[in-house]
């Protein structure tokens, strides 16, 4: 009698994590969704779905319930042959984001291994928020040369030169 356990090779679990925004700004929320799928003919060993927090987010929900690390979020998990299973993780963006992307990595691992064998990455462009003093001192300047330019007609008046 031979028995024998087909189990999903790491080529054959894919992944993908996209977010539900495109543009985020400080305060706004955004949802990262991963998608893990078994593309084998066996169901998968237990799977450790990791999804990096990239800084400046602060994490507000995640579903199903998961562990949080001091890198991200954490899930292990089985997936049957063919089947999928996702994950999503809710995070609001904190002012200190500034005007760099922000990049969600999710990753698999066999539970128990911390070598990755399959990541995918989403970015959310920030937008740069302008700081309110910038625009107080570009009025300032605006002001400056309509006074000057004020000064100067008064010195110089144009009829002068016809």
């Amino acid at each position: 009698m031979t028995y024998s356990e087909e189990t999903a090779r790491p080529s054959s679990i894919s992944i993908t994590v996209d977010a539900d925004r495109e543009t985020v700004g400080p305060g706004d929320r955004v949802t990262y969704t991963t998608t893990v799928r078994n593309l084998g003919t066996g169901d998968s060993p237990a799977l450790d779905v990791s999804h990096a927090l990239a800084p400046g987010l602060v994490l507000v929900s995640a579903r199903p319930e998961g562990r949080l690390v001091a890198d991200g979020v954490h899930w292990t998990t089985r997936i049957p042959a063919g089947a999928d299973a996702r994950f999503t993780v809710t995070v609001d963006v904190g002012g200190q984001a500034g005007a760099r992307p922000l990049t969600a990595v999710a990753c698999v691992a066999r539970a128990g291994d911390d070598t990755p064998l399959v990541c995918a990455t989403d970015a959310a462009t920030a937008r740069a928020e302008v700081p309110f003093w910038w625009g107080a001192v570009g009025v300032l300047g605006v002001l400056l040369v309509v006074a000057v330019l004020v000064a100067l007609r008064r010195r110089y008046p144009f009829d002068r030169f016809r």
